[in-house]
């Protein structure tokens, strides 16, 4: 109830501005508006440069603890893929998408998607957020504990729960201006590994 709240006030200016740009632009607001988004699934998970089969190997345990143990930077990157399904009987349309990424109440990524994304009337389609992160400076900091479980969890070595929080930011074109939402749209859903639940 909290979330479609949220996704009511984000994009009542956008609305408001939309209504004096044309019918179509207008119809695709409100479409966008109605959107439910979901998690779908995580693909691309590397971690210092390994994917998540190296990483389980002996070679790859032992790469892993020699980077951490050294000054390198240690990236982390994976794509979260949500499901943009949109009950409406017109398409739906964004023109950019800014991005944060919260794993177990910790910020750890921010982006911009900037491919123009829509949804046809009635359908689904597959929103892929792409996250690049150098883990390092986390696991300096007092969230070490929290950010070795997300890691573990990641690169599948364990499948402890991680809550992860996307907040999105669409951004709409009105005429030749850009409109932004002036609030975040929330994603929640539990991962781990194996199952993931969304809240």
């Amino acid at each position: 109830m909290k979330a479609f709240y949220l996704k009511k006030v984000a994009l009542a200016s956008i609305l408001g501005l939309s209504m004096l740009c044309g019918c179509t632009i207008v119809k695709q607001a409100i479409a966008l508006k109605d959107c439910k988004y979901a998690y779908s699934r995580m693909s691309d998970i590397t971690f210092m440069n390994m994917g998540t089969t190296e990483l389980m190997s002996f070679g790859g345990a032992a790469k892993l603890a020699v980077g951490l143990l050294g000054n390198s930077p240690a990236p982390l990157g994976f794509t979260i893929h949500l499901r943009v399904t949109n009950p409406n009987q017109t398409t739906a349309a964004m023109e950019s998408l800014y991005y944060k990424v919260i794993l177990d109440s910790v910020e750890v990524a921010e982006g911009n998607s900037i491919e123009p994304f829509m949804v046809v009337g009635g359908g689904e389609a597959d929103l892929p957020l792409k996250i690049n992160v150098d883990m390092k400076s986390l696991l300096q900091s007092d969230k070490r504990a929290t950010i070795t479980k997300v890691i573990r969890n990641l690169v599948g070595v364990s499948n402890e729960p991680t809550d992860v929080n996307v907040l999105l930011k669409p951004t709409i074109r009105i005429g030749n201006a850009q409109v932004t939402s002036p609030v975040f749209i929330p994603v929640s859903f539990v991962y781990s590994g194996r199952k993931t639940t969304s809240n």
